[in-house]
């Protein structure tokens, strides 16, 4: 099913590579394939076309939360907060995240 998913996804930024949302999905693909680098880089992508995505930045925020890149995940996560303060699930990992650096 993700490589399927993947293919088609790939097929679609290679015809409109500004098509932000495909390089979210792609992201959110290679994530649940545990590919990390590639959904970072994927991620990525959708940011160059949109700041202001605030799903990549919180897909960002947890892969560096998984890693434990503490100060990562919270930059992420707070750029993240800034565009959608509603995100709840995105405010409980920025809490997790500042108390774990502080250890």
């Amino acid at each position: 099913k993700h490589e399927s998913a993947l293919s088609n996804l790939s097929n679609i930024v290679s015809l409109d590579p500004l098509y932000g949302e495909a390089w979210n999905k792609k992201a959110t693909v290679h994530y649940m394939m545990g590919e990390v680098d590639n959904s970072i880089k994927a991620a990525e992508e959708a940011l160059k076309i949109d700041d202001r995505n605030f799903q990549a930045l919180a897909g960002i925020g947890l892969i560096e939360m998984d890693l434990s890149h503490y100060d990562k995940a919270e930059s992420a996560f707070r750029k993240c907060l800034a565009i959608n303060p509603w995100l709840v699930t995105v405010s409980s990992r920025l809490s997790v995240c500042m108390s774990k650096k502080d250890k």
